[in-house]
């Protein structure tokens, strides 16, 4: 950071203390300094106008604040994530942001709200061809199906995620959906 200083580098700067606070948020470090990083970097990503970069740093606000289960702020940091993405046309960050809202009304049992997110992400997946990212959520989709007790939308996205994973070759979460999916029909008695 001291060289992005010295340069005048403004978006080296950002992009370094976005990597502190993304290094101090997987290490479960206090919240304050994870969130001085991010809002740090967000303003200098603002005077430079690099939008995409203010997207990804509020969408991994995002992220922070679902992990210490500070919903509101999470919700907030996720709708402008999306704001800006969509802003910007930027497909795969957007259905990021959106699966992030999922995941948050997920933690909130606000299942409906958490489908519709969801749907929203895989749409916008489709669009940016992001198979990895669609695999991830139609797992997630399965799950609030499944919570919700719809067995038949549960066991089509555990259907359809396998059939990506396979496409994939992503032998984890094949693994995964085939369990998932076989507990799902235990649970409604297939």
């Amino acid at each position: 950071m001291t060289i992005a200083r010295e340069e005048n580098d403004e978006r080296a700067e950002g992009q370094t203390l976005k990597a502190i606070a993304d290094i101090q948020m997987e290490t479960k470090s206090d919240l304050a300094p994870i969130i001085d990083g991010y809002t740090r970097a967000f303003k200098i990503f603002q005077k430079i106008k690099d939008f995409n970069s203010q997207g990804s740093v509020l969408k991994r606000m995002g992220h922070t604040y679902l992990g210490v289960s500070d919903y509101p702020s999470a919700h907030k940091f996720f709708k402008k994530a999306v704001a800006i993405f969509q802003k910007i046309r930027n497909f795969r960050n957007e259905g990021r942001a959106y699966h992030g809202l999922g995941m948050v009304y997920t933690a909130e049992k606000n299942l409906i709200e958490a489908i519709e997110n969801y749907q929203k992400a895989l749409k916008l997946f489709s669009v940016s061809m992001d198979k990895k990212d669609q695999l991830f959520t139609l797992n997630h989709l399965a799950e609030v199906y499944r919570d919700s007790m719809d067995m038949d939308n549960a066991i089509n996205a555990y259907e359809q995620g396998l059939a990506l994973a396979k496409e994939l070759a992503d032998r984890r979460m094949e693994g995964q959906m085939h369990w998932e999916a076989s507990q799902a029909m235990d649970q409604f008695g297939e």
